[in-house]
């Protein structure tokens, strides 16, 4: 009926990307992000992030990975865990990722109040 769309001919990884000029890596700046914020040493992420070509995306995985560390923190139950993990980010990204951090921390605290208010209250 119709003729198959570009991304129905060539449905694999190595299609093209939408984002030009990030590394085929990376299906993604969020993905990219990711997989920054999932390593655990700060020289390891800054290797991965030296990856990323300089300039636009670079900034913009640096900020979003800045935030994904900042979720990985909020998220560990220990408190020693999330000192140690704090430790771990490099040092010029640290207080953006300590900013990031007693937001979303303040954020969740939120939620669970009002959740807790919505059992109440039912």
């Amino acid at each position: 009926m119709f003729p198959p769309r570009d991304h129905e001919k060539n449905p694999g990884p190595e299609r093209v990307s939408i984002y030009l000029g990030l590394p085929p890596r990376f299906r993604s700046p969020t993905h990219a992000a990711a997989e920054i914020a999932a390593l655990d040493s700060g020289a390891d992420r800054r290797a991965l992030l030296e990856q990323v070509p300089a300039g636009g995306w670079r900034r913009w995985v640096l900020h979003e990975a800045k935030i994904a560390i900042a979720a990985r923190i909020v998220d560990m139950p220990r408190k020693a865990d999330r000192q140690d993990a704090l430790a771990a980010v490099p040092d010029d990204w640290r207080d953006e990722v300590k900013t990031h951090v007693l937001r979303l921390w303040k954020a969740a605290e939120i939620r669970a109040r009002l959740a807790a208010t919505v059992r109440e209250a039912a």
